[in-house]
């Protein structure tokens, strides 16, 4: 697992790494298994910590690339944090990487990476962190490719991120900061208060 430098504790001269519980793709799918979903508080946790993650790796020139709940990883406290940067962009590069079909949009495509393809796969992580399946998930490569090329969505009225989902889905967010502020609104509204405990 690739983690950012500054993330590492170094003690005694020994670079030392957490270790974490599992990914969230692996905590869904348990969570799936067992007939449940997440709680609106896990959601909104989960979403705000994605979109303070990113936000913070794209002020370091960082486009990670492969922005899927796999490379998403929760710790021994449920917080999120980013993981798997092995593929990305750095300072302009190439990335290595590409993501599923069901994070790239055909006009904002991975193969050169940008803000606008970051925000898309966030958006597709979203939708999966909240109804525990991919958008467009019982189709083919080629038909999601058509669809999202089209502007045409997965449905998602009636979600607590629906409005951010569509929001990243259409590009309409300018920076990161922004889909943190629209989730901390929703935070706000819930009355779940900086990752503080569900009332």
């Amino acid at each position: 697992m690739d983690i950012l430098i500054e993330d590492m504790e170094s003690k005694d001269g020994k670079i030392h790494l957490e270790f974490l519980q599992c990914s969230l793709q692996h905590r869904l799918s348990q969570t799936y298994a067992t007939g449940q979903t997440p709680t609106p508080f896990q959601i909104i946790r989960w979403s705000s910590q994605i979109a303070q993650g990113s936000h913070r790796i794209y002020s370091r020139r960082f486009l990670q690339v492969d922005i899927v709940l796999r490379n998403i990883v929760l710790d021994w406290d449920d917080h999120v944090k980013l993981s798997d940067f092995g593929g990305s962009s750095i300072n302009g590069s190439g990335p290595t990487v590409l993501p599923t079909v069901t994070s790239e949009h055909p006009l904002y495509p991975a193969s050169t990476p940008s803000f606008k393809s970051e925000i898309f796969a966030i958006g597709s992580a979203f939708y999966e962190l909240e109804t525990l399946q991919a958008p467009y998930h019982d189709l083919e490569a080629d038909d999601i490719g058509e669809l999202f090329s089209k502007s045409i969505f997965s449905e998602n009225d009636g979600l607590i991120l629906g409005e951010v989902i569509s929001k990243c889905w259409k590009i309409d967010y300018a920076n990161s900061s922004q889909v943190l502020d629209d989730i901390r609104k929703i935070q706000e509204y819930r009355g779940f208060f900086d990752g503080g405990s569900e009332n």
